[in-house]
């Protein structure tokens, strides 16, 4: 085939090895595109860095930097190396994707030292390409030296001999960006170990481990706490909110979840892209098992399969698995941060707004103060299980795409049943929104009862925090009058109809909560 002279061809599985691919799909597809995302990667990165200003160093950091250049040359020299025997050992240089392959690899060290530099200069982390592609990279060049030795023997000349000594090479370059440009103890400041953690301490959350240490030895005091990162602040969360609503209300379809996705929604898109390849990780596993079971059994057959096949498989399902568990970790970090964000900048731009408002247009104060706690943190809320709706449909084609290859027709039995039960679970959510309407409503007679009772209210609402400010603030009028016994026989009446209203309300939802939980046993 063209640009691939292996006679195997791009497979991409081998008819040669069991449990292999082709020579051309590895080089061209897995180390090739590995090494296109870095290259691409890091030219973008590069140029995004070009405005930053330099930062000032220390002399350790600096003697860092140049041990890091030192390693990424040194790869360069050796990805040279390879390139020079690989169009020495090649039939048709023009026609090979292998040489293209090389040429590539021989790039990439260089302008990965670019990046090296300018990250390590003008940020304060460590290069999350380089930590995140190069192993990638390191793997997929491995399983080609593998099958390399595999098809032509161990030849000390030969491309893969030398390729062998640039993945110990690009092993020290990974292990060298560990080391950031510096570290938050660098700076004197009790600042957010966070703002320094490399990409590995940031997934796997070491970071935390300092704190968690302490708190393991005794408790934990509010100066055992980190600072805010600046960008959490809640003076710079509501700017930002502000920024962004400022530029919804000159709009004609100006909507407040506009101004904050615009303002938030960065890191909660990530959330929802990591939500999805956890999905996807979620169905591969089962996939896994299954091949797995059936290498079992043909081994139990035929004693001379490699072991290889297996081996790979219980990797596979290992590596699968912490990517996973990686994965939901991040996917939560990004909600919860995406929540606390979404609700300090609500807060924060309610309160402002309350300061400029004179009090025939505040109204009732008690609203404002529901306003900051109850609907802001129901909007946190909504940031946990928002992405649901996008998960949740993907999750159920992914499944049903697995039962039709298992079971074949009988999986549409499955999908009779879901779509039967989303019209009942619908129906069981607008009882339980008619059911806490009524609460709400119980809750407005203690309203009107002081109204008919001591003085006309401006507008009376439905919330808890308003009617107890109004019961209060005329407590001195029920002592002089001593109508204490009238009162709170007719709040215990009240609170009697809402505790009624709360049970069935519980019950239904406990009820809704079994019908859906038993429908995958359906």
């Amino acid at each position: 085939m063209a640009l691939c002279l292996n006679p195997e061809g791009w497979g991409p599985v081998s008819k040669h090895r069991a449990f292999d691919l082709t020579p051309c799909f590895e080089d061209a597809g897995l180390v090739g595109g590995s090494l296109a995302i870095i290259f691409l990667s890091s030219i973008y990165n590069t140029y995004q860095l070009r405005r930053h200003e330099i930062q000032p160093k220390n002399a350790k950091t600096r003697n860092w930097l140049v041990a890091k250049l030192s390693v990424l040359s040194l790869a360069t020299l050796v990805a040279i190396a390879a390139l020079v025997l690989t169009v020495n050992s090649s039939t048709d240089p023009v026609h090979d994707q292998a040489v293209y392959v090389a040429a590539l690899r021989a790039a990439v060290f260089p302008v990965v030292g670019l990046l090296t530099r300018s990250n390590h200069t003008k940020t304060r982390t460590s290069s999350t390409i380089v930590l995140a592609f190069f192993p990638v990279y390191i793997v997929a060049q491995a399983q080609w030296i593998k099958t390399s030795y595999a098809s032509n023997g161990y030849t000390l000349t030969s491309p893969a001999t030398v390729i062998s000594c640039l993945i110990g090479v690009t092993v020290l370059a990974n292990l060298l960006e560990c080391k950031g440009p510096e570290k938050a103890e660098d700076l004197g400041e009790k600042e957010n170990p966070y703002a320094t953690a490399n990409f590995y301490s940031r997934m796997l959350f070491s970071w935390m481990t300092p704190l968690m240490s302490t708190g393991a030895s005794r408790f934990i005091t509010e100066e055992d706490m980190y600072a805010l990162d600046v960008n959490d602040e809640s003076k710079n969360l509501g700017d930002r909110l502000q920024e962004y609503w400022d530029r919804q209300e000159k709009k004609t379809s100006g909507a407040l979840w506009r101004a904050m996705y615009h303002a938030y929604g960065g890191p909660y898109a990530l959330a929802g892209f990591l939500k999805i390849l956890w999905d996807i990780l979620a169905f591969v596993q089962p996939q896994l098992l299954r091949l797995l079971l059936a290498y079992i059994t043909a081994y139990q057959a035929d004693k001379s399969l490699t072991h290889y096949q297996g081996v790979s498989l219980v990797i596979a399902m290992f590596v699968a698995t912490l990517v996973q568990t990686a994965i939901l970790n991040q996917y939560f970090y990004l909600c919860f941060l995406t929540g606390m964000r979404i609700r300090a900048g609500l807060v924060t731009t309610i309160y402002k707004k309350a300061l400029v408002l004179s009090n025939d247009a505040q109204g009732s104060r008690g609203d404002i103060v529901n306003l900051m706690s109850v609907d802001a943190t129901r909007m946190q809320d909504l940031t946990t299980n928002g992405l649901i709706f996008i998960s949740g449909p993907f999750q159920i084609v992914l499944a049903f795409v697995s039962l039709y290859k298992l079971i074949g027709w009988p999986s549409f039995v499955g999908i009779a049943i879901t779509i039967v039960a989303i019209p009942a679970q619908g129906a069981a959510a607008q009882w339980l929104k008619k059911l806490q309407t009524k609460q709400m409503k119980i809750r407005g007679v203690w309203s009107s009862i002081f109204e008919t009772s001591l003085r006309r209210l401006i507008e009376s609402l439905d919330q808890r925090t308003k009617l107890m400010s109004e019961l209060l603030s005329n407590i001195k009028s029920i002592k002089l009058y001593g109508w204490e016994d009238a009162f709170m026989s007719m709040v215990t009446s009240v609170r009697n109809a809402e505790l009624n209203t709360i049970r069935r309300i519980g019950i239904i939802d406990a009820f809704n909560a079994v019908a859906w939980g038993s429908i995958p046993l359906l």
